[in-house]
């Protein structure tokens, strides 16, 4: 039918419409997990074509859904902090959510509450995340939001390792990088919502740095400033198709047919 396709189109259109380019020299958060400095400069030299998301109907539902969810929590957190959209004017606001501004349209309250960027780097590279959501308390925190399925939420009794990495990066960038705000470097939070119905689908997670973890980013820098300084694709780390990093890598291919 018409009405279908018509909406299928226009969905997807709207849920990729400001979608990021993760790939080149920047590095984001959701990428340390399992970053790997061979893929990067693949990637970076243009050995590799640049990934494309497959922007299929299933795949513009599930990011609406989640970016509903994480608006749900917007609007309950205490305290919620960081940069503000006014709907009318675009004009910008920064801190705890404006309740009397100068502009007349602004005073209606009707924001929009924007991610906060945070990032490190120089000329060649960026390490960089787009925080989900600030809570001012005795300091600013960072906030990831996650939706996930039962099958995922019921047994979860700590924070999945690739999202601990996500919001531990978010506090080592906090402490050696960039950010309009002055963050905590201590302590953050991940929010995991249910997505099915649950008498309690909400589960709250504190995250605090780790020394192992400042010890990985210290050896993506150096490897990073190696790559860019000498310009020679590193050696592969997976010594075949089936090792437990490239079963899941979408380049395998690639890097395989590269060398060594």
């Amino acid at each position: 039918m018409e009405i279908i396709r018509g909406f299928k189109e226009s969905l997807i259109k709207n849920i990729f419409r400001n979608e990021r380019n993760d790939y080149g020299r920047n590095i984001h958060a959701s990428d340390i997990y399992d970053f790997c400095i061979r893929r990067h400069c693949l990637f970076s030299k243009e050995i590799v074509p640049e990934e494309k998301r497959d922007k299929n109907i299933a795949t513009a539902i599930t990011f609406a859904i989640g970016r509903k969810i994480q608006e749900i929590v917007e609007e309950n957190i205490p305290n919620i902090y960081g940069t503000w959209e006014c709907k009318y004017c675009n004009e910008l606001f920064y801190g705890l959510k404006p309740i009397t501004v100068d502009r007349k349209c602004c005073n209606k309250g009707d924001f929009n509450y924007l991610e906060t960027e945070i990032y490190a780097g120089d000329k060649d590279f960026k390490i960089t995340g787009h925080i989900d959501i600030l809570t001012m308390g005795k300091e600013i925190y960072p906030i990831e939001v996650k939706s996930i399925s039962s099958k995922g939420f019921d047994p979860l009794r700590e924070p999945l390792l690739s999202h601990k990495y996500q919001l531990l990066t978010y506090l080592w960038l906090a402490k050696y990088g960039n950010c309009r705000f002055e963050l905590s470097t201590e302590k953050g939070y991940i929010i995991y919502v249910c997505k099915e119905y649950r008498n309690d689908p909400i589960k709250i997670f504190e995250v605090h740095p780790e020394e192992f973890f400042n010890n990985h980013m210290i050896n993506i820098v150096r490897e990073l400033k190696k790559f860019y300084k000498i310009k020679e694709i590193p050696s592969r780390s997976c010594t075949t198709k089936y090792h437990l990093m490239a079963k899941n890598c979408q380049i395998k291919d690639y890097c395989f047919n590269y060398g060594e």
